[in-house]
């Protein structure tokens, strides 16, 4: 029994970690607008339809986790901008995203 508990803690912690969107930052600017960082590199290229949708996915699950913007949004904004040294490891820039609940 010793063993099963920390190999099931393991487990759990190991799943949720996958859960994390990598280099994203959100911001609320009031109670229904907003401002979205996520990254864009090789993974993630800037214009692939693919890497957008998986940001948009990011947005949207922290826009749930806040609960805000339960009509939908409207992205106001997108535009390239530079990543912090401390964000860089491999990226050039993030994507910013303004938005606005509907």
């Amino acid at each position: 029994m010793r063993r099963t508990l920390p190999l099931i803690a393991v487990s759990l912690i190991a799943g949720c970690a996958g859960d994390e969107p990598p280099l994203t930052k959100f911001d609320q600017i009031s109670n229904t607008e907003f401002t979205f960082e996520a990254r864009a590199n090789l993974e993630y290229p800037e214009n692939d339809p693919k890497a957008e949708a998986t940001r948009m996915q990011w947005l949207e699950k922290a826009l749930a986790d806040k609960h805000l913007c339960p009509n939908g949004y409207t992205i106001k904004d997108r535009a390239l901008v530079a990543a912090t040294e401390e964000e860089a490891l491999g990226q050039t820039h993030n994507i910013a995203y303004h938005g606005v609940c509907k």
